[in-house]
């Protein structure tokens, strides 16, 4: 793949890459200094092949016959070789299970996530462009804060602290909307009637 420059989308010429100085587009004449990571000019170097069943009485690995299996998958019991031996955190599986958890969006094996506290400030400070939504959507932030207060959150940017601010925003609302009902079944004050 060649790199194109930024300005005018020309393909570089190779002697750009990794050069220690700035050197300007063929094309646009814009200095450039394009920096490589180290392990794009190192050889590929040749996989280790996974070990041949060298024996009749060898375990074989159950997705490729002819090789000697190196371990059992912790979730199925499958004997697998090598190459087929998935290291998850401190697990061994199989491609096989792998696959089915990440369908079944297994715990350990989770590639998104509901971000719970974003929900909660959401549900709290939204309807409040809509007044009367806050009626129904502040009890359900206050809800939705406390329910998964210890759900797991977002792997990049965990913070509890929207769960706090949703309930106090939502609690706000509320106290609103209870001033509103008090204020209207027990009529205005009489300083407010006299005025």
């Amino acid at each position: 793949m060649t790199p194109l420059c930024p300005g005018c989308r020309t393909p570089l010429p190779p002697e750009i890459l990794g050069a220690e100085s700035s050197i300007p587009c063929p094309a646009c004449h814009v200095p450039l200094l394009v920096e490589v990571y180290p392990a794009l000019a190192r050889p590929l170097e040749e996989g280790a092949a996974a070990p041949l069943a060298s024996s009749e009485g060898d375990s074989t690995c159950f997705y490729h016959p002819g090789y000697r299996a190196a371990i059992p998958c912790d979730a199925c019991g499958r004997f697998v070789c090598g190459l087929c031996d998935l290291v998850i955190g401190s697990r061994h599986l199989c491609p096989e299970c792998v696959h089915r958890s990440l369908q079944e969006n297994t715990p350990g094996l989770t590639t998104e996530r509901m971000l719970w506290d974003r929900l909660a400030m959401s549900l709290a400070v939204l309807p409040v462009i809509t007044i009367y939504f806050t009626l129904l959507t502040a009890p359900a932030a206050i809800y939705v804060a406390v329910r998964h207060w210890k759900t797991p959150g977002s792997l990049v940017a965990p913070g509890r602290w929207r769960f706090v601010a949703a309930i106090a925003f939502a609690a706000l609302q509320l106290g609103g909307w209870a001033a509103v009902v008090y204020f209207i079944a027990h009529g205005i004050p009489a300083q407010a009637n006299a005025d």
